[in-house]
């Protein structure tokens, strides 16, 4: 049992409840109780907030250094406190990401499409040491970012730059569920898929986007095709990965039970109107 989820008992706190009293998206609170991503001090303080738990309950090994957090007066000497050598890396060991700032990754990419990812600062780290010790341009470049699994093709990108405060269009769990964003070369804008709710599965029993991941991590191609939903019960639609340059999976499709809990997601498909909005979001 991980610190937040004995937090969220104690506190009688479900998921959902949590997620409409910080405004934290969902998915975001599940992968920070698994562990998968660390939580911003901004979250992580929001969510304490509304447990009415201190901090050092969700982090008791950094009890020492959010003792010292609490006594001090503005964001930048909690910043000098967090980057302090020998507080930086406890603090990530934690979960928690020193770094108070927003950092907005700006890809621009060679169909002359651009996309932005929120990332955190280990993220961030992980992303430029994969662009500098890089040999060549082949393989891809795989993060998290909000809620989604991101995948960039590397020979698709002309510039990746990160900017603190740039403007940014969260996602939102509540309106794109389970809604995939594409971008191909040659297109002038993402095309926006629906991917079935329960994922399906590889004919042996694995989940099909975990496979597609493992492939891009480990430098392989990805499969040629990938199957999306449709909202007719009789047409299945497979969509081509050839000219992929961006693939931005939800995470919710990949943690199927968030949704089986808590009933806040809804379902947005290739037909519930998200093809007149542009892939971040905005109309």
């Amino acid at each position: 049992m991980t610190k937040l989820t004995a937090m969220k008992e104690i506190s009688e706190f479900d998921s959902a409840m949590l997620a409409d009293s910080t405004g934290i998206d969902i998915v975001t609170i599940h992968m920070v109780e698994q562990g998968i991503v660390p939580v911003h001090y901004d979250h992580a303080d929001a969510m304490c907030r509304a447990m009415d738990v201190a901090m050092t309950e969700m982090f008791p090994s950094l009890s020492e250094i959010l003792t010292l957090a609490d006594a001090l007066d503005s964001e930048p000497e909690l910043q000098e406190l967090f980057f302090d050598p020998a507080n930086r890396m406890a603090i990530r060991s934690a979960g928690l990401d020193p770094d108070l700032r927003d950092w907005i990754m700006i890809v621009d990419l060679r169909s002359a499409n651009e996309r932005r990812y929120r990332v955190s600062s280990m993220e961030m780290d992980k992303i430029k040491n994969e662009l500098v010790s890089a040999k060549d341009a082949n393989g891809y470049i795989c993060f998290y970012s909000d809620c989604q699994q991101v995948i960039v093709k590397k020979n698709a990108i002309s510039e990746v730059s990160f900017v603190v405060g740039a403007s940014y269009a969260q996602f939102s769990s509540r309106e794109r569920a389970y809604a995939a964003t594409m971008v191909f070369e040659g297109s002038a804008r993402p095309e926006v898929v629906g991917l079935h709710p329960d994922g399906g599965d590889d004919g042996e029993g694995d989940h099909p986007f975990a496979s597609l991941l493992d492939a891009a991590l480990n430098g392989r191609d990805l499969p040629p095709f990938l199957k999306v939903e449709t909202e007719d019960d009789d047409e299945e639609r497979f969509v081509s990965i050839h000219g992929l340059e961006v693939l931005e999976i939800p995470m919710g499709v990949l943690f199927r039970e968030i949704y089986s809990k808590n009933s806040d997601a809804r379902y947005v498909g290739p037909d519930s109107g998200l093809a007149g909005m542009d892939a971040q979001g905005e109309a």
